[in-house]
């Protein structure tokens, strides 16, 4: 008994750091091996409440400064004289949409409104010329997510299961789930002001996630 009390802190703390290795490898893994992406096929329509649905295109795929294989579909809805642009990328690597969002925009994080939403999650919102847009990532479980951080402890928080260590370890599959749709939402500011168009943003989103989380995630 007094043999077990001399060392189950540091069996307790071996466990520990061992978990923590673990999931920390799953986080840290190189590109090669966390942005694998399943098959997806965009749908061509995508009903959006409150707004009517005027099209969609699917451009051609583009590099984006942090070589990550993506897909995507851009989506356009109108409503009172508003045009609503969204544009959907289907994404591995952490979420990383600041650093994205730096080589597309020249967004730095100092110049994005990062908010929460009760039941959706964390989006930023930022200016870019003529347009406001609302930029988050959608993952297939938990909330939505801006930040590489958010996104890492959602995915501790939603996507850890113990059934995956075995083939993890064995090298057969990701232990971490490291995929996320990209949204892009965007309104030019004509007739409206940036404090209207981003409400009107947010509304959007907070229909828009839930759809995609629940019917488009391939698994």
């Amino acid at each position: 008994m007094n043999r077990w009390k001399s060392i189950r802190i540091p069996f307790l703390m071996g466990i520990l750091m061992g978990t923590l290795l673990i999931f920390g490898k799953g986080f840290l893994a190189s590109p090669s091996e966390r942005t694998e992406l399943a098959p997806i096929n965009f749908p061509a329509t995508v009903p959006l409440d409150g707004w009517r649905f005027l099209g969609s295109v699917s451009p051609e795929n583009t590099e984006t400064t942090t070589s990550v294989p993506e897909e995507q579909r851009e989506y356009r809805y109108a409503r009172n004289g508003k045009l609503l642009e969204i544009k959907m990328h289907y994404i591995g690597g952490g979420g990383k949409l600041l650093e994205i969002l730096e080589g597309r925009y020249q967004v730095k994080l100092s110049a994005v409104d990062v908010r929460w939403l009760e039941g959706t999650g964390h989006y930023g919102l930022f200016r870019d010329k003529q347009r406001v847009h609302l930029n988050a990532c959608i993952n297939p479980r938990g909330t939505s997510t801006f930040t590489s951080i958010q996104h890492q402890q959602n995915k501790m928080l939603y996507d850890v299961r113990l059934e995956r260590l075995p083939p993890w370890l064995l090298g057969q599959k990701r232990l971490i789930d490291l995929r996320c749709f990209w949204a892009d939402l965007s309104l030019p500011l004509v007739g409206i002001n940036e404090g209207e168009a981003y409400k009107i943003l947010e509304d959007a989103f907070a229909s828009w996630h839930p759809l995609w989380q629940a019917n488009f995630f391939p698994f």
